[in-house]
């Protein structure tokens, strides 16, 4: 199941926004009580739509759909994920919030065809999805404001019959040849 394949994927990119000066100015226990509460909340619900954590990305996590666990619908697990860990953001982090710092969270999915596999040296490996798709979905995370999620255009044409979107401009990101088409999940999620 860990060897080396080519696969289409789906892969959710999810980051706290203002992540850096809320851990430049708080305690170490304060600053990993906030990493922890994130991901205490968002593990059952990535185990509850069939994700794979590939792994914590200190202030983010990534998710893969489709890499390990077949399933159907792999666009639309995504997005649900996506919408549940944005819902239980604010009740789950209140009490890291303060006047001076306010954590948000934005979101990037993206769908494409990436070698799966185990990297690392021994003693310590990792399995991952590597290639464009991956880097599609951090960089839709990184544009992503507090709240947003965005996707490929792909994910959106996929089920756009059960969620809406709205059509951005296309743009070119870092580290990629051509402009990415994507799009807003609208805040009525659903059509």
């Amino acid at each position: 199941m860990l060897a080396p394949q080519r696969a289409e994927i789906v892969v959710l990119f999810a980051d706290l926004r203002g992540f850096t000066a809320f851990a430049d100015t708080n305690e170490a226990g304060v600053v990993t009580g906030a990493l922890n509460a994130f991901h205490s909340y968002a593990g059952p619900l990535i185990e509850r739509h069939q994700g794979t954590l590939e792994r914590f990305l200190g202030d983010g996590l990534v998710v893969l759909f489709n890499a390990l666990d077949k399933s159907p619908d792999p666009e639309a697990r995504a997005v649900r994920l996506a919408l549940d860990i944005q819902s239980g953001f604010r009740p789950n982090m209140e009490k890291f919030q303060d006047t001076d710092h306010q954590l948000g969270l934005g979101i990037g999915i993206s769908k494409g065809v990436a070698s799966l596999g185990q990297i690392g040296f021994e003693g310590r490996l990792d399995y991952a999805a590597i290639g464009t798709v991956s880097n599609v979905a951090s960089r839709l995370c990184d544009l992503a404001l507090d709240t947003e999620v965005l996707v490929s255009k792909n994910v959106a044409q996929e089920i756009q019959d059960r969620f809406s979107f709205v059509e951005k401009e296309p743009r070119l990101l870092k580290g990629l040849r051509l402009p990415v088409h994507y799009y807003q999940l609208k805040p009525d999620h659903s059509s």
